[in-house]
């Protein structure tokens, strides 16, 4: 991973040490809580725009920290239309959804795009009531400490154990012939 070229400007412009405004950003990216950093560099960071946080303290990132991020998440555009195509009240905000999606794979490195998209159409599948959908983002995660829950990490690893299952049959029936 390449530290955008984009955010070492900004900090530039904003006459932010370079190596001090990136080891902030690394630290605030994996979500480290050190204690070597003033209030003053926060409150540059945050006057530079290269981060900020919406209405709900969700850390938003003004400039991708990392080269190639701004498009490594869009298909999670198109992933939230569904949730619209179902109820348009539901899909949810871009921002909000790209960084609970990001947050999701951080903590679950193991779960696959591939995977959240078989596991969101068989969820779609389940709901009788368009009322009762989720939003995109609450699917995705929601509350915090021990509340925090994943519905979609609940689907995920149900289509996981339905492919166990099936792998587990479809090896019984070959040992039987």
């Amino acid at each position: 991973m390449k530290i955008n070229d984009k955010v070492k400007e900004v900090l530039k412009e904003c006459k932010i040490d370079i190596n001090d405004g990136l080891t902030f950003l690394l630290a605030v990216y994996f979500n480290l809580k050190p204690t070597c950093f003033n209030k003053g560099m926060a409150e540059s960071i945050l006057a530079s725009g290269l981060i900020q946080f919406d209405r709900y303290q969700t850390l938003q990132w003004g400039i991708p920290l990392f080269e190639g991020q701004d498009t490594a998440f869009d298909w999670v555009i198109g992933w939230m239309e569904g949730f619209q195509s179902i109820n348009k009240s539901r899909k949810g905000a871009k921002a909000t959804c790209m960084n609970r999606m990001k947050k999701l794979f951080v903590e679950y490195p193991d779960i696959r795009k591939e995977e959240i998209l078989t596991a969101t159409q068989a969820y779609f599948r389940s709901v009788d009531n368009p009322m009762y959908l989720k939003t995109s983002h609450k699917f995705i995660m929601e509350g915090v400490g021990l509340t925090k829950h994943s519905e979609l990490k609940v689907w995920v690893d149900k289509l996981r154990e339905n492919e166990t299952i099936a792998n587990t049959r479809e090896g019984f029936r070959n040992t039987m012939k």
